[in-house]
């Protein structure tokens, strides 16, 4: 039982370490996934007037200072 827990422990620290996704552009949309998270965040971000961002649950978004999002569209 141990073993699968390490190992458990071991895969879920990779795979936050190596699916980290850094956002530099202001304008985003898509589909944010927990394959990408976490999200960090360098600047303030719009999603503009008929764009839309899904962002699944569990995924993590990190705002790396004072930033805000603004959602024009959905």
């Amino acid at each position: 039982m141990k073993v699968l827990y390490l190992t458990t422990l071991f895969i879920a620290a990779f795979a936050y370490a190596n699916g980290s996704t850094n956002i530099t552009s202001t304008l985003v949309s898509g589909h944010w996934t927990l394959g990408g998270s976490p999200y960090k965040m360098y600047n303030d971000i719009t999603i503009d007037n008929g764009a839309f961002l899904r962002i699944d649950a569990g995924v993590e978004v990190i705002f790396q200072g004072y930033y805000q999002m603004d959602v024009k569209g959905v």
